[in-house]
């Protein structure tokens, strides 16, 4: 029954957030080295899927398993790389069909769903759970399980970027007026409508409603607030808990104060993200992505004179997201390793996930994926540790917590951007309303009672009476009056 409705949840997920296009599928087939000139039999055949992962996704992951070939050759391994954004679509046919590949690369936020399917291989004796950062073994099935169905590869979060020219100017010591939630505040105040130059920047560059995940970047403020998404089991609601509700305060209402710049809000991530290394904010948290950015700055402009973009390079410095009220926790992403049950070469399979997920693999990967390696001992290499960003990227997953790994995410989360989304339009005043605190409790309110209703609680989301209604319009504007 709970296979049935995944299947038919992820089916609606994917008609909301992705638009199919043949050409997002690149299938190719692929010599495995120079060895294979050499008419070398091959015993075993294994399909693989990854995703774009890197600018050459397909000629770094060969490269990247030339030593499991050289030690294997009677293996042929056959990549497919897929776009992110269709990702999903194609492993849940597939695994609906009985046409998994061998091994298969699973976001995060996908273990849940497709291990409910019944089509992942047990992989518990792979891996030493030890060696892998802690927070990433939460995801490694259905919460609840002990078993292992798919093994951390690599990991993101997002951290503090900052200009140090503008820190400078405003005497923020980034050392340590980021550190919690109300010397952050305090530094926003100091850095906003900073002028350097001929131009005035603004406090924070943020993402809002406009960007398929708007929720990700609420998740570390609910966290350090001590709230969550779910409660502890995951099987209810807690978004319409006074712990969320203190996060998500805290966080829109800089909006209203005018320290995050209110056109970021109407941007993606990915318009955020350009607009900082562009020099437009004095900060804004950023993923592992802006880091490659800056680093292909650097190199293009390597050998050429000093441009603005070099110096603003330069002048980019990283801190950790700030402690709230319940100490530091911050969201954590990346991607995890599956072989399917149903694989005619299931040893082969799982021998070339535990090479994948050994020291010199996952460092090797993350030089040219830029992400960070999921195995701890990887994560203490110099070019991680010793790198003046990367580095406080590896220290934040020390507070890195995932989303919960239970098989309705998907659609959980959907609930959330969506109410999300609506809490944004209510500080913009895009509802031609003026801002109401108490409108963004009932958005927690009816966003609590649908995601019960994913999970399987009957409630009826009761639409407000007339009068209700009216009452809850004069309520706005006397709160706004008092403000």
């Amino acid at each position: 029954m709970l296979k049935r409705i995944v299947l038919f949840l992820i089916s609606i997920l994917l008609i909301f957030n992705f638009t199919a296009c043949s050409s997002d599928i690149v299938n190719e087939n692929n010599e495995n080295d120079e060895e294979d000139s050499l008419e070398i039999e091959k015993d075993a055949s294994l399909e693989v899927w990854i995703m774009k992962n890197s600018k050459n996704s397909q000629k770094d992951f060969m490269n990247l398993i030339k030593p499991f070939l050289r030690k294997n050759p009677h293996i042929k391994v056959n990549t497919t790389v897929i776009e992110w954004n269709q990702a999903l679509l194609k492993i849940t046919d597939a695994a609906k069909n009985d046409k998994m590949p061998d091994v298969v690369q699973l976001d995060m936020e996908w273990v849940a769903a497709i291990s409910s399917l019944d089509v992942l291989a047990d992989v518990s004796g792979v891996i030493n759970t030890g060696d892998f950062v802690k927070a990433s073994l939460d995801v490694t099935n259905i919460k609840g399980e002990e078993k292992i169905t798919a093994v951390p590869w690599f990991l993101d979060t997002k951290v503090l970027f900052y200009r140090k020219d503008a820190c400078e100017m405003a005497e923020v010591d980034a050392s340590r007026d980021f550190s919690t939630w109300n010397t952050f505040k305090e530094s926003l105040k100091k850095l906003n409508k900073l002028e350097i130059g001929d131009e005035e920047i603004a406090a924070l560059g943020a993402f809002g409603g406009k960007d398929l995940n708007p929720v990700d970047d609420f998740s570390w403020w609910i966290y350090s607030a001590g709230g969550n998404f779910l409660n502890p089991d995951g099987t209810k609601s807690a978004f319409n808990s006074p712990k969320v509700l203190e996060g998500i305060k805290f966080y829109s209402e800089l909006a209203l104060e005018g320290l995050i710049d209110r056109e970021s809000l109407e941007k993606t991530y990915e318009e955020v993200e350009d607009m900082f290394i562009e020099g437009k904010y004095a900060t804004a948290f950023l993923a592992l992505s802006a880091v490659n950015k800056l680093e292909s700055l650097v190199e293009k402009e390597s050998d050429e004179e000093e441009t603005e973009e070099d110096s603003l390079t330069d002048n980019i410095g990283v801190a950790m997201v700030p402690a709230g009220p319940e100490g530091r926790v911050s969201f954590l992403g990346g991607s995890f390793l599956a072989v399917s049950k149903s694989s005619e070469n299931l040893d082969d399979a799982k021998e070339l996930i535990k090479f994948l997920a050994s020291e010199d693999a996952q460092i090797d990967y993350a030089k040219v994926t830029g992400k960070l390696p999921a195995l701890k001992k990887a994560c203490e290499n110099p070019f991680i540790k010793d790198h003046p960003m990367r580095g406080v990227f590896k220290e934040q997953l020390e507070y890195g917590r995932a989303y919960p790994a239970i098989p309705l995410w998907g659609p959980v989360k959907v609930c959330l951007n969506d109410a999300i989304k609506k809490i944004w339009d209510n500080v913009l005043n895009n509802n031609e309303d003026a801002y109401s605190f108490s409108h963004t409790e009932i958005i927690a309110e009816d966003t609590e009672k649908l995601i019960n209703m994913v999970l399987g609680h009957e409630e009826e989301i009761e639409e407000p009476e007339e009068e209700s209604k009216e009452e809850s319009k004069e309520e706005s504007k006397e709160e706004s009056k008092e403000e």
